[in-house]
């Protein structure tokens, strides 16, 4: 996205925002907000904003496309699979994109393991993590840390640094109570044998 014609040093209130056929938006009217609404603070009905929407995104060309999934991955970015352009039976290449959100403007990026002529049926694709469909009753795995296809779906998580830690701990922890209480149960035994042979 970018201003076409701007003065950006103020901020406005009370204005009309208008989107226009081209993606633009224009902004008219309203006042000044830095000037605390005085009356000299209103805008010139010729001073208009215009708010360029089509520069939003950069990256690959990515076709028009309907019945996609649509994946949010732990680092933001949104992994696009499957769909088709004209009909349900017309698949759609690429048919495996991402769209980087953490980026300004977000950015398309083609994924190289594309299943054009793999699978069968890719158009409405759930927006699941995993890519079911509905038109095969087939499963497809695509793995979003490593970008890569798979026949399985490993949910184990390796553990983390702090969780080791407190294993650690946990573990050191529960032999030392244990020792304590040996060591307890044994000076106990041992007083009440003491106790035994005193009183004989």
């Amino acid at each position: 996205m970018s201003w076409l014609s701007i003065d950006l040093t103020t901020s406005r209130a009370g204005y009309t925002a208008t989107l226009l056929k081209g993606g633009n938006i224009t902004y008219i009217g309203g006042r000044s907000v830095s000037n605390n609404y005085s009356d000299s603070s209103y805008v010139s009905m010729y001073e208009i904003l215009i708010f360029d929407t089509n520069s939003l995104i950069t990256g690959d060309s990515i076709e028009s496309l309907v019945f996609h999934s649509a994946v949010l991955t732990r680092d933001s970015k949104i992994i696009i699979y499957g769909g088709s352009k004209t009909n349900l039976s017309k698949a759609v290449n690429p048919d495996l994109a991402m769209l980087d959100i953490n980026v300004y403007p977000f950015k398309w990026t083609i994924l190289n393991n594309s299943t054009v002529g793999k699978f069968t049926g890719t158009p409405g694709t759930s927006g699941t993590s995993y890519g079911k469909t509905n038109l095969n009753n087939k499963t497809y795995i695509f793995d979003t840390l490593k970008f890569e296809w798979v026949n399985t779906l490993d949910r184990s998580t390796p553990l983390t640094k702090l969780q080791i830690f407190a294993i650690t701990i946990g573990v050191i922890g529960a032999v030392a109570l244990l020792i304590i209480v040996v060591i307890i149960w044994r000076k106990r035994k041992e007083g009440i044998k003491n106790e035994h042979l005193s009183s004989f």
